[in-house]
C-alpha cells in the first residue's frame, strides 16, 4: 500500500463514511456503530483509522475472516475462537469480548484469551473506546493470541491528542470510499418516494 495521504477529513466525516463502509461489508448496523466510534477513538490517537479498518473489513466481506465465533472456559481463564475455519474477524469479535467484560467481577482476575485474530489493532482500539474510562484492563499479545485481563472497576480515560483535521493513506481511503458507494443508490423520483434524500425539510 502506498504511503500518499488524503486529507484533511473532519472526524465525524471519516466516522460517517467507515461506518456505512463497515455495513457495505455485510456488518450488522449496531456492530458498524460501533467500529464508528472506534474511527474517533483512533483519530484522537494519533492513528490511521482507514489504514487500520480496511483489513478487517476486506478479511470478513472476502470470507476470510469468521464471524461466528466459541466462548469457552478453561483452566487459565476463558478463550474465544471462531467457530469453524478461518481467523476470527475482529469486527465481530471485539464488541462481544466489551460485554464479556462488562459482565465479569469486579474483582476475580478475570481474563479472555482471544484466538487467531485477523487485526488485532482493530480489535484493541473497539476495546478501548468501549471501556477506557470504565473498566481497569490489560491487553497483550501472545503469539497469534490477544490476552485480555480485567482488573479494577474504574479507571482514568486515556487522553485525546488535539485534532486539526485527520489525513489518511489515500489508498485505504479509496477502498473505504468503494465500500462506502455501495450503500448508495441513484438519485431519482423513485428513491425520494421511497425515502432517499433529505426531503423538502431537512432536520438531519
Amino acid at each position: 500500500m502506498t504511503t500518499a495521504l488524503v486529507g484533511p477529513f473532519s472526524v465525524n466525516e471519516i466516522a460517517f463514511r467507515i461506518t456505512r463502509a463497515v455495513v457495505s461489508a455485510g456488518v450488522p448496523w449496531g456492530i458498524a456503530q460501533e467500529v464508528g466510534v472506534a474511527c474517533r477513538w483512533m483519530c484522537g490517537h494519533g492513528m490511521d483509522p482507514a489504514l487500520t479498518i480496511v483489513p478487517a473489513l476486506d478479511g470478513f466481506h472476502d470470507g476470510h475472516s469468521n464471524a461466528a465465533l466459541t466462548l469457552t472456559t478453561a483452566e487459565t481463564g476463558w478463550v474465544m475462537s471462531a467457530r469453524g475455519a478461518g481467523c476470527l474477524s475482529a469486527l465481530f469479535a471485539a464488541p462481544s469480548a466489551a460485554d464479556w467484560m462488562m459482565i465479569q467481577p469486579v474483582h476475580g482476575g478475570s481474563s479472555l484469551c482471544v484466538r487467531s485474530i485477523d487485526c488485532p489493532t482493530v480489535f484493541k482500539a473497539i476495546i478501548s473506546s468501549r471501556l477506557d474510562g470504565i473498566l481497569e484492563f490489560q491487553m497483550r499479545e501472545d503469539g497469534e493470541n490477544l490476552i485480555i485481563e480485567r482488573n479494577n472497576e474504574a479507571k482514568q480515560p486515556m487522553a485525546f491528542f488535539p485534532l486539526q483535521g485527520v489525513w489518511v493513506n489515500a489508498e485505504a481511503w479509496q477502498t473505504v470510499e468503494r465500500y462506502f458507494s455501495w450503500c448508495l443508490v441513484p438519485a431519482s423520483n423513485t428513491s425520494r418516494l421511497s425515502g432517499a434524500g433529505a426531503g423538502l425539510k431537512d432536520e438531519d
